[in-house]
């Protein structure tokens, strides 16, 4: 019987080391996804902060592009008007000497015209 009650006394102690083996595994998958969900908690939170960051940081690019864009048309607008007033001031000033060459060709046409000659008689047979 001596037996008996040792391997009894080893089968209580297996037990209950098997129970407290059991039991330090229960904690520590608790603890485990505990620390799981404040890790994702955490990981949700950075990313929404970084979320809201690109967020801002997107917003601010299209202000920029917007204003950068309004400024060229205000200068493309500036330089067509400019390229205006300097076609303008070239067609003027064409238009001058085109009436000046003009002149010259009348006056140098008068001068240089030949004397008309007399109508010819004509004879009848």
């Amino acid at each position: 019987m001596r037996v008996f009650g040792i391997v009894l006394a080893i089968a209580i102690v297996i037990g209950l080391g098997a129970a407290v083996y059991l039991q330090k595994n229960r904690f520590e998958s608790a603890s485990t996804t505990a620390d799981t969900m404040t890790q994702l908690q955490d990981a949700q939170r950075t990313n929404a902060a970084e979320i809201s960051d690109l967020q801002k940081q997107v917003q601010g690019l299209k202000a920029q592009l917007q204003a950068s864009g309004q400024q060229d048309i205000a200068d493309l607008k500036n330089q067509i008007a400019a390229e205006q007033g300097e076609r303008k001031l070239l067609s003027d000033q064409l238009n001058g000497l085109s009436e000046r060459v003009n002149s010259l060709v009348r006056a140098n046409a008068a001068e240089t015209a030949p004397p008309q000659a007399p109508a010819a008689r004509r004879r009848r047979r």
